[in-house]
Formats: structure tokens, sequence, C-alpha cells
């Protein structure tokens, strides 16, 4: 595992680097299932759920964003045999509150269409308000469409020190994304045999992919080992439609509320992500580091600082790739030089 991590180098430009993880003296981390509660317009009682762990002395916080038809477990997938992300960060001495979006996992599950782009970012921003001062930085790392929440976040609210913007340029392939789509089901039909499926009431806004399309729909053309597809089909969740629309509104270069984000940006694609990456007109070059760099540096022109990583030989869910460790000293070398 070392040996991947030392061969993780970002190159931003020509001649520019993310910082690299200084190696951390492994302090006791203590981890702790949490809730904080929500204001979602036209529902009582919500709540977003979480796992905060926290190495000891811990000053930085990565609050961890999931996409959707995930939840937590999208960052606590082990590769190989190589830490999670999660335990990653906590290894380099960052203190991290992994969450379910609301209406996801753990979490409060309200009339899905009440669920819109910016009222799943204020229930990020309320989770924020709650935890920050506790840390001196904060830094909401997301994958997705969780990505697209989290910049409406910071340019909404302007309260956090950095985004990990991860799976989420500013152009999409209709193709691909239609086939996607396409997919998706009322989560009690695609997985009416399921007990899970319970927990989602009969509200038919809940969508989840149909069983065996996930290699397909995140993954492909990377290929990943078995474990790796049969966790991510066993740790399945929901997205809803409003979401969906919420996220493509973000994406677009003339609708994206990216312009207005001042924190310090890391952008992070997979090679292969099939959904984005690619030649053509509507394709973010993902080719390189400093390819993914001058693609999209300018979305963000009020940005304290924008840096750009392409993780070698991995689909759209980075996390599950063989070489998604190599993300892990860019990230957390990253977060520590805020």
């Amino acid at each position: 595992m070392l040996k991947r991590l030392a061969a993780a180098v970002a190159v931003i430009t020509g001649a520019a680097l993310i910082p690299a993880a200084t190696p951390a003296i492994a302090q006791p981390t203590t981890c702790q299932e949490v809730t904080y509660p929500v204001t979602v317009p036209g529902a009582t009682g919500q709540f977003i759920a979480g796992t905060l762990c926290k190495p000891q002395g811990a000053t930085r916080l990565q609050i961890l964003v999931h996409g959707g038809t995930y939840n937590q477990a999208y960052w606590e997938y082990r590769p190989e045999g190589a830490p999670s992300f999660r335990e990653a960060m906590n290894e380099a001495g960052i203190a991290t509150l992994n969450i379910d979006r609301v209406g996801s996992g753990r979490s409060s599950k309200p009339l899905s269409a009440l669920i819109l782009a910016d009222v799943a970012a204020g229930a990020i921003h309320q989770v924020i308000q709650q935890v920050r001062p506790g840390f001196a930085k904060v830094v909401l790392v997301s994958h997705s469409i969780g990505t697209a929440f989290a910049r409406i976040e910071a340019a909404t609210y302007r309260d956090v020190d950095g985004l990990v913007n991860t799976g989420l340029p500013h152009l999409v392939k209709p193709v691909p994304a239609a086939l996607l789509l396409s997919t998706l089901r009322p989560v009690q039909v695609a997985r009416a045999g399921q007990a899970r499926a319970k927990a989602w009431g009969a509200d038919v806004g809940y969508l989840t992919t149909a069983p065996g399309t996930r290699y397909r729909d995140f993954h492909t053309p990377s290929v990943e080992p078995q474990a790796a597809i049969d966790y991510d089909e066993a740790n399945w969740d929901v997205v809803d439609p409003v979401e969906v629309l919420g996220a493509v509104v973000e994406v677009v270069p003339g609708t994206t509320r990216s312009t207005l984000i001042t924190a310090s940006v890391l952008m992070v694609m997979g090679e292969r992500d099939s959904l984005f990456c690619g030649p053509g007109l509507l394709s973010t070059a993902c080719t390189s580091s400093a390819a993914l760099k001058r693609a999209e540096q300018g979305y963000f022109p009020s940005a304290r600082s924008f840096d750009a990583y392409v993780v070698p030989g991995t689909g759209h869910s980075i996390n599950f790739g063989t070489r998604s460790p190599e993300q892990y000293p860019v990230i957390s070398g990253w977060t520590n030089g805020l």
C-alpha cells in the first residue's frame, strides 16, 4: 500500500504540484454516530445522520457528501485491502463527518418532491453551522450530484474553507447520462424483495438502480474487482428526479453557481468517467491533471485557488477503483495545506 501511495504525484500545471501529504504519526481516532436537526420546508422533524471520526488533536474537518443512489458506504470501501477514503483521511490527521444526505441512508426521508437543490444545500449548511465551532478549517468533499449541492452551499453561504469536487465537472455527455437515468426505478419496484425498500414508504419519487446495473452505470469502462461491484450493489441507495434536475442546472455552464465560490477548490475526476470525460464538445478533458485544470478553472473565477487531479484508470465512482488510493495523499495534503 505504501508503494502505491508514494507513487501518487499530482501534476497541476507543467511546474506546479499539489502538496503531498506529510507523513503523520498515527493518532487514536474515535468515531461516533451522530444526528443533526435540519429544516426542510414542508416537513417536520427532519435530520441528517452521519458518522464523526476525529483523530486526537485534529483541527481540520472534511464533511463527506455522497452522490445519487449512494450513502455513507461510498466513503468506506477499502479497495483491495487499502484503507477506505475515510480511513486514509483520518490517518492523515483529518477529522471526517461522513453524512447521509436528506432522503438517503439513515437520514430522514421527507416527501421526495421537497428535496430541491437549494434545500439539499441548505441542509448541508445547517450541519456545517453545528460542527464548525469545533474546527479551524472545514472542507466539503463531495461526489457526483453531491458535488452540485456542495457547490451551491459554498456559493450561497460562503462558510467553508475548501471544496474537493469529485465526479462532477461542468459538461455532461448526454447519451451515457440518459442510459443511466433509464435504469432508475421507484425503489419499491426495483428492490421490492428487499427490506430496505420499506424505509422509503410509498413515495414513488425515490428512485434507485435496477439490480445488476451499477457496474455499467458507474464503473465502465474501468475494470474493477468483483468485490468492488458486489459492495456497490449491496449498498445501493436512492435519488429523486428533483435532485437530479437541480444537479443538471448546476452542471450547465450558463446556470452554474461555481462562479460565486470564494473558497479554495480541488477538482478530482476519474480518468475513465464515461458520464463526463472524453473527447467532444460536451465532454471534459480528463487525460491529465493539467488538462482537467485547463478545462475547469474558468468556472471558478472567484475561488481563492483552483487545483485539479485525475485519478488514473478509475471510472465515475472513483472510490471503488483499484488505483483510488492514489488520490489519498493528494486530497489529504491539499486539505492540510489550507
